[in-house]
């Protein structure tokens, strides 16, 4: 297969796995999700460049990881087990914590016209976060482990942070994600580094464009950890 053919697979097979999670099909969303993986390591191996070998790290870590541990259980003892919620809604309450709750699809494969490895970098970062999202609840540690992968990734994509909603959007939902598994693990300092970083990116934001009421979301779990570390009146 060609490498445009490759990276068209690696989306549509993330795509079905996104339709799959939001009908709480988790065990075939985790199989498309893992056949988009292994799609996205074809088309990075052709490509002969740095970034091309950091990113290929990364997903195949990740292949690694879904190959030696399999699809999504709950073996994770420090986090309860809960019901499945429908992921249709963005956002999800656990505790009373805000979690950006709504797999990305892979669209518009084309929007820089001959960065391949930018391309990749972007499909891989989203399809890392879905697999993150398919473990938030259920398995913590492989949660975070995903996040990190794509957080990793995504730290060479300044320009699709900084450029595009939809990447915007991404690495806020990636850092508030990691700190609301660190919060409900226990460690609260760590959870409001993530959470005081959130709440920059938005304010941010929303300085400079005004338009992103929606976004205010990310800046509740903040507003908790300072109303849990005021002093008593």
């Amino acid at each position: 297969m060609s490498f445009q053919e490759l990276r068209s697979g690696a989306a549509e097979l993330n795509n079905v796995g996104v339709r799959l999670m939001n009908h709480l099909a988790d065990e075939g969303a985790g199989r498309a999700l893992e056949s988009s993986l292994e799609m996205l390591i074809g088309a990075i191996r052709g490509q002969k460049h740095d970034l091309g070998s950091s990113i290929l790290d990364r997903v195949t870590d990740a292949r690694e990881l879904l190959v030696t541990h399999g699809q999504p259980n709950t073996d994770d003892p420090t986090i309860a087990v809960t019901e499945p919620k429908p992921l249709r809604s963005p956002s999800l309450k656990i505790d009373s914590m805000f979690v950006y709750n709504k797999p990305m699809y892979i669209e518009n494969l084309d929007f820089m016209e001959g960065h391949h490895d930018a391309h990749c970098c972007v499909e891989s970062t989203i399809v890392l976060f879905n697999l993150a999202l398919l473990y938030h609840e259920k398995n913590s540690k492989r949660a975070i482990t995903f996040y990190n992968m794509a957080f990793t990734v995504m730290k060479d994509l300044e320009w699709f942070i900084t450029r595009t909603k939809q990447g915007a959007l991404l690495h806020l939902a990636i850092l508030n994600n990691m700190g609301e598994i660190y919060y409900r693990s226990g460690k609260h300092e760590r959870a409001f580094e993530f959470f005081s970083h959130v709440s920059l990116i938005v304010m941010s934001f929303l300085a400079h464009h005004g338009d992103g009421d929606s976004w205010s979301a990310f800046l509740h779990n903040t507003l908790i950890l300072q109303g849990e570390s005021a002093p008593a009146a």
